[in-house]
């Protein structure tokens, strides 16, 4: 069997070639998106209703989408002591805390201590969030007591609408102030 390929010249071939790699980043895209699976990038997440977080309360939630966390833990290194910092890491479940602050009202607090990434708990006898994996302990705001983290914990941007709902905007990110 013999194969003739005159009729193909270098200016089709490279035409060919293109249409290839824009279908495969094309499919590329679709894919990393979740636009072929109605997957969607949710920023902003209904958790209640106001009357569902009573004044004085700290609830627990694991919100229902994918956030790009700009400050993930370090990972290991292959040098002892050395972390090496990661650029961002995708998060899904977002764990949160929803604080009801008599003074500062409702607060999406980021569950992941700023330190290197253990999930704080709250810890209701004294009233305070503590990181069991390095001693932190903040206050119910967030603010930074004692041990070796370098702020405050993060929050996200919370809204109550005229309805009594609450939503909590994933893309209004704060880091915690320096301590």
């Amino acid at each position: 069997m013999e194969f003739n390929c005159d009729h193909i010249t270098i200016d089709s071939r490279m035409r060919e070639l293109s249409t290839a790699l824009m279908v495969m980043i094309l499919i590329f895209i679709v894919v990393s998106t979740g636009a072929c699976t109605g997957r969607e990038f949710t920023t902003v997440v209904k958790i209640g209703e106001i009357d569902d977080f009573p004044p004085g309360s700290v609830t627990q939630i694991d919100l229902p989408a994918r956030f790009n966390d700009p400050d993930p833990p370090g990972s290991g290194s292959e040098i002892p002591s050395v972390v090496t910092q990661m650029e961002s890491k995708l998060i899904s479940p977002v764990p949160i805390f929803l604080v009801n602050d008599s003074s500062e009202g409702l607060i999406a607090l980021y569950a992941r201590n700023p330190f290197l990434g253990c999930t704080v708990k709250w810890w209701e006898p004294d009233q305070r969030f503590i990181n069991p994996c390095h001693g932190e302990h903040y206050s119910m705001t967030g603010a930074w007591l004692q041990g070796p983290s370098p702020r405050n914990l993060d929050r996200f941007g919370v809204t109550v609408t005229d309805a009594g709902e609450v939503w909590v905007d994933l893309s209004k990110f704060q880091f915690g102030s320096a301590r």
